[in-house]
């Protein structure tokens, strides 16, 4: 499917990622914030691609650019008869901020969600100074900032 952001001059297609994408979505996952050995990322995204109940999306520009990425779960909830999409990851890449290609791929999950009839996305953002951005992005698109997270490590 070609789509067109709102600010961008170029046509992007968003696709189902595939074994052949781990090359173009690892610089993606250093620009969401979690760097980690190349081979560390390509062994996880392997990982993530075999699960049947995971969809990532990745967003191509013409020139066969990978500019971001949407990684989301199927779900289902204790508190409701019903599945929901958990976005566990989303990010564009640094050159293509600001062009509405996140927007584009929410809206792609959003589409999903609705094709697997789940009652809601929910997403996670972290609390640092870096995503101030992401949570205004987040309210603009219709989003409801609704629950805190806690986390506890287990392993160092």
């Amino acid at each position: 499917m070609g789509l067109r952001p709102y600010f961008y001059d170029t046509m992007i297609t968003i696709k189902n990622a595939i074994r052949d994408d781990i090359p173009s979505l690892v610089p993606l996952i250093y620009d969401l914030g979690y760097p980690a050995p190349a081979a560390e990322i390509e062994e996880r995204l392997a990982n993530i691609l075999n699960l049947e109940e995971f969809r990532t999306l990745i967003a191509f520009t013409e020139e066969g650019q990978a500019a971001g990425m949407i990684g989301m779960s199927e779900n289902f909830g204790y508190e409701h008869n019903a599945k929901y999409v958990r976005v566990l990851a989303l990010v564009v890449g640094k050159d293509f901020r600001k062009a509405g290609i996140g927007a584009l791929l929410m809206a792609e999950a959003e589409k999903w969600a609705a094709e697997i009839d789940a009652y809601m996305i929910v997403l996670t953002s972290g609390l640092r100074d870096e995503r101030k951005a992401a949570y205004a992005f987040y309210q603009s698109i219709g989003y409801e900032i609704k629950s805190s997270g806690f986390v506890k490590r287990l392993q160092k």
